[in-house]
């Protein structure tokens, strides 16, 4: 292993960033709530996938130095430990999908049967994979993209780490880079490139960055820095990401059009900078807060798409309409909304995981009691 005595201390303002960063995704999605002449604002912040790739990045070299697992057992962990909100957020959102349907407010193509069809591949997370593109929320080819790039950068870096960092991940940067601003003027495109979808080489770039602040982070803690240094570093992360959230906050006509300017590009060296100076930092202080901040924003993300979908079905069918509301009143009402879902969500989702925990052995011996 190329870092000697590493040592894992947990660091809630990643956690904190996280929630941050999920609100801006979710106001990315909220400009499917404008109407006609609303000035529209977050038009930029999908770049906000760009943070949560290189935290995944980051966090999968930590867990090799940490736990040692083998390839299998380690995407075994990640989707076990997935699917706990996974499975209630599917609830939800397939609920909100139905209700969708019967008041036909779906596209004709969305017939149940289609569902049905997609539902084994929305469960496997194969959205990313071409087979199941859309399903029940689209937004989840995320979390395909990032398994995918996961599974394919784990083994490389467990078992040919020194040619790995030296050799493959600089490398695969500079290509894929050059690939997407070249062909598609951005690193946010869903299309097809070949043999793969074009989700997968924007993962792949974003935690391959995120494995690189790992050992850039570690690389520096060799050195004594000095107080005043730290605070200046500080000072420049606050800064970078207050300038991703007006990158994001920029106008834009449509949610497809901030491929211009490579702004994704743009803010992943930003993201680096940024991301290295926050795991600097080893912020130990209100670690239940931080750790509830850091799952709720994983079920923000779950489920944020159909609360876009339930707002904008409430203003238009004058539901939620109190008078005329502002585009910027409709953001506000979506956050409410994920906020309280994702909520939820996460209380029950975590009431079932202690349940189990607690009754396990109770429930294996019943199982075996009645030979099953």
């Amino acid at each position: 292993m190329i870092v000697d005595g590493y040592r894992r201390q947990y660091n809630g303002l990643l956690d904190i960033l996280k929630f941050i960063f999920s609100i801006l995704i979710v106001f990315s999605h909220g400009i499917f709530l404008a109407g006609e002449g609303d000035k529209l604002v977050f038009g930029y912040a999908l770049i906000g996938v760009e943070f949560f790739f290189v935290i995944s990045g980051y966090l999968l070299v930590n867990s090799i130095y940490t736990n040692k697992l083998s390839i299998r057992d380690y995407i075994i962990r990640r989707i076990k430990g997935l699917y706990g909100y996974f499975i209630m957020a599917f609830i939800f959102c397939s609920s909100v999908w139905l209700y969708l349907l019967i008041i036909n407010e779906r596209p004709e193509k969305w017939t149940l049967f289609t569902y049905i069809l997609k539902l084994p591949f929305e469960f496997a997370f194969m959205n990313s994979s071409g087979i199941s593109i859309v399903g029940v929320n689209g937004t989840w080819w995320y979390i395909s993209a990032m398994l995918f790039s996961e599974w394919l950068i784990y083994p490389i870096i467990r078992y040919k780490e020194s040619w790995y960092l030296y050799y493959a991940a600089p490398l695969s940067v500079f290509l894929i880079s050059g690939y997407m601003s070249f062909n598609f003027g951005t690193i946010a495109t869903g299309g097809w490139s070949g043999f793969i979808k074009t989700d997968n080489l924007r993962a792949i770039l974003g935690v391959v960055c995120g494995t690189l602040v790992f050992y850039f982070v570690e690389k520096l803690k060799n050195y004594e820095i000095k107080k005043y240094v730290i605070y200046v570093c500080d000072l420049i992360a606050i800064l970078g990401h207050g300038v991703i959230w007006l990158i994001a906050y920029n106008n834009t006509p449509t949610i497809h059009s901030y491929v211009d300017g490579n702004l994704g590009f743009v803010t992943l060296p930003i993201l680096f900078v940024c991301v290295s100076i926050t795991c600097l930092n080893e912020f130990t202080k209100w670690e239940s807060v931080c750790k509830y901040l850091g799952k709720l924003s994983t079920c923000i993300y779950l489920v944020h798409w159909q609360c876009m979908e339930l707002v904008k079905s409430f203003y238009e069918r004058k539901i939620l309409n109190v008078g005329n509301a502002t585009y910027h009143e409709k953001l506000i009402a979506l956050f409410i909304c994920s906020f309280i879902i994702s909520n939820t969500i996460l209380w029950i989702s975590d009431s079932i995981k202690r349940n189990i925990s607690k009754n396990k052995d109770r429930i294996f011996e019943h199982l075996i009691e009645h030979g099953l």
